[in-house]
C-alpha cells in the first residue's frame, strides 16, 4: 500500500478516503483488541501459575504478535518523502519505523497489564 504524501485531493476526496480508512480499520482494530485481551489473559496466567507451558505460550505468543505488527506496518510504502530520494532509503526507513511501532505496541501492551495487575490487586 503506497502513501503519497504529496497527493492533493478536494475536501470530498480526503473525506472519501476517510471513510474507507475508517470502514478498513474499524474491524481490524477489534481484531486486534481480542489478541490483546488473549495477550492479556495469557500474561495474567503466567504470573498467576508456574505452568512453563503457559510461559512458552505466551513467549510465542507475544514474538508472533510483535512480527506481525512489525509486517504490518512495513507494507506501507512512502512515497514523495522530500528529504528521501533513494527508493532503497526509503525501505530501509520504512523497515526501522515498522520495527519501532511493533516493538512500541508490544512494550505498551506489556506496561498496560502491568498497570491494570497493579491496580486489580
Amino acid at each position: 500500500m503506497k502513501i503519497d504524501l504529496n497527493t492533493k485531493k478536494t475536501e470530498a476526496g480526503w473525506q472519501q478516503e476517510l471513510d474507507k480508512f475508517v470502514f478498513t480499520a474499524t474491524p481490524k482494530w477489534f481484531e486486534w483488541l481480542g489478541w490483546v485481551l488473549i495477550l492479556g489473559a495469557l500474561t495474567f496466567l503466567a504470573k498467576k501459575v508456574d505452568f512453563i507451558a503457559i510461559k512458552l505460550i505466551l513467549g510465542i505468543s507475544g514474538s508472533l504478535f510483535c512480527l506481525y505488527f512489525i509486517n504490518f506496518f512495513y507494507q506501507f510504502e512512502l512515497e514523495n518523502i522530500s528529504f528521501i530520494k533513494n527508493s532503497s532509503f526509503a525501505r530501509v526507513i520504512s523497515i526501522i519505523l515498522s520495527g519501532l511501532i511493533g516493538m512500541g505496541l508490544l512494550f505498551v501492551f506489556f506496561a498496560v497489564v502491568e498497570v491494570l495487575e497493579k491496580t486489580g490487586t
